[in-house]
């Protein structure tokens, strides 16, 4: 696309509550830029989405560079995280370090760009998995979640009843899980070889529902399937490998609320946004004007 779109949709959270959010499907191509800072003017947050292969680009920086000198609330969404997977076919820790890398990477940019930030409404524009401002992605196959998403399903599927916020927290950085006693810890010990708890609950399981899928092997795909609450059609079962896996992840990664949830909490509602944007953009103008 060459012009911005805007769509306006009513979406569902977490807590099947309603909302209107307008969005503004900017193009991508660094030749239609000012598409993306004229939108910039008139919304309240942005998510920048980065492929999980390519990571930060040159345009990524100028993107983040301007949504901080309007004073936007900034997620990021790594999209085609699939392609870790099934092109690059990375071990599950290698591609826990290429989406951390991404991270850090943001964060650099976001970091050396926060001088042009508005000093009135400067913000923590930083972004975390582990304070829900990070989205995961894949457009090809419809799948999207954050961490705390994530948990959400985990209490649907096993029944459990630990704390989302508190279980979501644990599951990025440096936190390994001790399967022995279902302990988190900061160090491993030094005679074990435990995964870092976002291998072992969000990678490994993701590797095994699409490796299966592909192999069609129905038999044990239908075991992990029905293990995590997923019942299909044997119609289904005879889909080809691609359209067969966008079923399963839209299943179990397609809930759309976790979008709705992230920008409930990230980003401002239109009312707040426009006080910034009136401030901002005409009281602070108005001042230089008669000086």
């Amino acid at each position: 696309s060459i012009k911005s779109k805007p769509m306006s949709l009513i979406l569902q959270n977490g807590k099947d509550k309603s909302f209107l959010i307008n969005f503004l499907d900017t193009p991508g191509h660094p030749n239609f830029s000012d598409e993306i800072n004229s939108s910039f003017r008139l919304v309240d947050g942005v998510i920048i989405v980065v492929d999980s292969v390519e990571g930060v680009m040159l345009h990524t920086e100028k993107i983040i560079k301007a949504a901080i000198k309007e004073s936007l609330d900034i997620v990021l969404c790594i999209n085609k995280i699939d392609r870790l997977v099934l092109e690059l076919k990375l071990p599950p820790l290698d591609a826990f370090h290429k989406i951390k890398y991404i991270i850090d990477d943001f964060n650099r940019i976001i970091n050396e760009n926060l001088h042009f930030s508005n000093k009135e409404f400067k913000k923590n524009h930083f972004v975390a998995p582990d304070q829900g401002s990070v989205l995961f992605a894949s457009s090809t196959y419809g799948m999207i979640f954050s961490l705390e998403s994530y948990a959400k399903k985990y209490n649907e599927v096993y029944g459990s009843n630990v704390d989302v916020k508190t279980f979501s927290k644990l599951l990025w950085g440096d936190i390994f899980y001790n399967p022995t006693n279902k302990k988190f810890l900061r160090k491993p010990p030094p005679n074990r070889n435990l995964q870092r708890s976002f291998v072992e609950f969000i990678l490994e399981p993701m590797y095994k529902i699409m490796g299966y899928t592909v192999s069609e092997e129905k038999q044990n795909l239908e075991q992990i399937l029905s293990k995590l609450g997923i019942y299909l059609k044997n119609s289904e079962y005879k889909l080809d490998p691609k359209p067969l896996l966008r079923l399963v992840c839209q299943k179990f990664y397609g809930h759309i609320f976790s979008l709705v949830d992230v920008l409930q909490e990230k980003v401002v509602n239109s009312a707040e946004g426009g006080k910034i944007k009136v401030n901002k953009n005409f009281i602070i103008d108005c001042k230089k004007l008669f000086r």
